[in-house]
């Protein structure tokens, strides 16, 4: 029987605190978007590391860590499917809405919902469909990133965009539907033209000559945008690759089906020591010499020498 509650979205603020969001699995398999979903914190470091469930009218489907360009201070911020964009902190607790995003929101042009939300440089980036792409310009001000990109291929402009990254400001990659992939560099948008039409999930920053790219059927591409991009363990894996993190000099990919790791140019199922293994994987973060694996159902942590499986409230434990 399937636990009764779905992990929507998540995100490790450092070590010790994650936060997620999960919706009730009835409600995300009849309507993955009905905006219902509860925040949860996890704190290891507290005698009861789950905090209480706040339940957000909205559909929060990316979070990402965000640290002020001009003071150290790191929030948390989610992005809803409708382009609400939440800012969580201690002196936070404010929400902006991305002009025109989104479906069905009153100001919404249609294009999509959101995908994805990343912090670039200084500026916060977020994806979504029908190619859209924003950039944070400053307090309740965002502008549209996607001018000037090039149409490439029939029915471009129905392209869902699934994430976007970069090293920096004046080099930004977005990936999505059908293998799109496009640069965005000083002096406009390069189409990648990838050696792929599959559906690509995530970007991978190890540095401005490295870049990952994962996505479904095994897909795993390392390159940049000068050099191009090859395939790397074509044909080791069929999973659908939906994110990736560096750990310890190791890239570690997530899949459905548990945590795989590239060794050498094979990638293999990540073993560790929990009973039973890694059931699923859909979120991997590193942070403060971390690494952490979230899936649907999912939640384990290593440190480098242990793992540890969390029980989400609601859920029966994994034994």
């Amino acid at each position: 029987m399937n636990p009764p509650l779905i992990i929507r979205s998540a995100s490790a603020y450092s070590k010790s605190i994650l936060c997620v969001t999960v919706m009730d699995r009835k409600t995300w398999r009849s309507s993955p978007f009905e905006p219902e979903n509860d925040v949860v914190y996890y704190n290891r470091d507290q005698p009861n590391p789950w905090g209480e469930a706040t339940r957000i009218e909205t559909n929060i489907i990316s979070m990402t860590r965000y640290r002020y360009p001009d003071r150290d201070r790191q929030i948390q911020v989610a992005l809803a499917a409708e382009g609400h964009v939440g800012f969580f902190g201690r002196e936070e607790g404010f929400y902006e809405k991305i002009p025109g995003a989104g479906l069905w929101a009153d100001d919404a042009e249609g294009r999509g919902y959101m995908s994805a939300i990343r912090q670039i440089g200084a500026r916060l980036y977020a994806c979504g469909g029908g190619r859209q792409l924003y950039r944070r310009e400053g307090s309740e001000h965002w502008e549209r990133f996607d001018l000037g990109m090039p149409g490439g291929q029939p029915n471009a402009d129905d392209i869902i965009f699934a994430d976007v990254n970069g090293p920096h400001e004046e080099s930004i990659y977005v990936v999505g539907q059908n293998g799109t992939a496009y640069w965005k560099g000083p002096e406009g948008f390069l189409d990648l033209a990838l050696p792929t039409s599959l559906w690509l999930q995530q970007i991978h920053v190890e540095n401005e000559k490295t870049i990952w790219i994962c996505g479904r059927a095994g897909l795993l591409l390392r390159g940049n945008h000068i050099d191009g991009f090859r395939q790397v363990a074509a044909g080791d894996s069929r999973e659908a690759f939906l994110s990736m993190a560096k750990y310890e000099g190791r890239l570690y990919l997530a899949a459905e089906t548990g945590l795989h790791m590239l060794e050498g140019d094979r990638i293999v199922r990540a073993r560790t020591t929990l009973t039973p293994d890694l059931r699923d994987a859909h979120w991997i973060d590193v942070t403060d010499g971390v690494l952490w694996s979230i899936g649907y159902e999912d939640i384990a942590r290593f440190d480098g020498e242990q793992w540890e499986r969390l029980d989400l409230p609601g859920n029966p434990p994994i034994r």
